[in-house]
């Protein structure tokens, strides 16, 4: 199968491939394109700048594995909202690459941030220091006091 990206941001144009038994060539003149949208989700800044961002190396071998063998984890949405898997979502952008969505149900965006943060703490390699704060961060959040993160300005 090949996939073309086209310049339009989430289209790609997949056309499926007939192999030739007899010579093992793949033949795609039998093929029609195929046009696919890709969802177009809502970044909230809040939710992408919650946890440190990748360094430029760790991003960029996450990019190389994703473009070897595709996005196999589904994003986590919240209506339209990505919850998780900001990195995979520009990847998959940038290169016109498929990706799955789950949804998820949150009653408040308190629920989602502790969501968030909960799953993401067990996937980072984070200083003490930020545990602390996360686990801070999730302690007020649950006695229902507002915590502020700021948000950077710098991503990957």
């Amino acid at each position: 199968m090949k996939v073309y990206a086209q310049t339009q941001i989430g289209v790609i144009i997949m056309e499926s491939a007939y192999e030739n038994q007899e010579t093992s060539v793949i033949d795609n003149s039998q093929s029609a394109p195929i046009v696919i949208e890709l969802p177009q989700l809502i970044i909230d800044e809040e939710f992408k700048s919650i946890l440190p961002l990748l360094d430029k190396e760790t991003y960029a071998l996450l990019e190389e594995n994703i473009l070897e063998n595709g996005i196999r984890d589904a994003l986590v949405v919240w209506g339209d909202i990505l919850i998780d898997g900001h990195n995979r979502y520009n990847i998959a952008l940038e290169h016109g690459l498929p990706f799955r969505t789950v949804s998820m149900d949150f009653d408040t965006r308190d629920d989602a941030l502790i969501w968030i943060i909960s799953t993401q703490v067990s996937r980072r390699n984070l200083l003490p220091l930020q545990l602390a704060f996360f686990e801070g961060f999730i302690t007020l959040l649950t006695r229902g006091l507002k915590a502020i993160i700021p948000v950077e300005a710098d991503t990957v």
